[in-house]
């Protein structure tokens, strides 16, 4: 029986007895950093694992399903309505259960996940109540890795909100750029009172909502895995900028920030390639 099914039958249950039912959605942080690291055999032996894991996690008559390549529902049954906290140690439980590092081929792998929990409300249906769990999880990863989250319907409007800015943010990231500009934050030495550098600050000029600042769309673009590319962009529209950034006659070195996600092991190459594509002469 596919894992819809099976909660379409929990909640007819659940309406016909007077018991709850809960979805968890469970989303791995920066899975796709693994199966780089151990290919993609190595990676689907982790996912083994993690599945192992949470179904140790799981009680009698609960169900567990891997949905995409990184992602895994589970479904409880037959919860006390009046124990909501119930709900809430079963997700921290699946968060436990990734701890311990992961042994694969004599190497350990730490694994992270975010999770998502719906409890299903009477005559909810079952799109309803997975379209729940899903706009908790947004919320448990945007809030980063470890995190979970817990559907209300502020929730719901936020998740909606949300997803309607990551879909414009997809577009503005689409070539060519013209959406995205920079601005430059001078530096300056408080003892000669003279600029002597200026940090690279990116903001997003929207069509419609104006000039959006890095905190409401940073985040987006790190959950979404958007921040590579807007990051690249910047590093690249940066360099380009270098020559017209001067001050009484000279350039001003820059500075350019990096998200952590950003930080792997192309990062300096990433670098090296920008500053080698230019006629940008590195300080030492």
């Amino acid at each position: 029986m596919l894992m819809v099914d099976r909660i379409e039958q929990a909640i007819s249950d659940a309406d016909r007895h007077g018991l709850g039912v809960a979805v968890a959605h469970l989303d791995l942080s920066r899975f796709q950093g693994v199966n780089d690291r151990l290919g993609h055999p190595g990676g689907d032996a982790v996912l083994v694992q993690v599945a192992e894991r949470l179904l140790a996690q799981l009680r009698p008559g609960a169900t567990l399903a891997r949905i995409s390549g990184d992602e895994f529902l589970a479904l409880w049954r037959d919860l006390d309505l009046d124990r909501p906290e119930e709900a809430v140690a079963l997700s921290e439980g699946l968060l436990g259960a990734l701890d311990r590092p992961f042994g694969i081929a004599d190497m350990s792998v730490q694994v992270s996940a975010s999770v998502g929990m719906a409890r299903h409300a009477p005559g909810q249906d079952v799109d309803e109540l997975m379209q729940s769990a899903e706009a908790a999880r947004i919320d448990a990863k945007t809030r980063g890795p470890g995190r979970v989250a817990f559907y209300t319907e502020k929730l719901l409007k936020a998740s909606k909100s949300r997803m309607i800015m990551e879909a414009e943010l997809r577009l503005a990231l689409a070539e060519p750029i013209t959406q995205f500009v920079l601005h430059y934050q001078p530096v300056v030495d408080l003892t000669s009172g003279k600029v002597v550098a200026v940090e690279s600050l990116v903001r997003w000029q929207h069509p419609v909502r104006g000039l959006v600042g890095p905190d409401r769309f940073i985040p987006l673009a790190e959950a979404a895995g958007l921040i590579h590319h807007m990051g690249d962009w910047v590093l690249h529209q940066a360099i380009r900028d270098q020559a017209s950034l001067t001050h009484e006659g000279r350039e001003l070195d820059i500075a350019v920030n990096f998200s952590v996600r950003q930080l792997d092991e192309q990062t300096v190459a990433k670098v090296r390639g920008a500053i080698e594509d230019s006629d940008l002469r590195p300080a030492a």
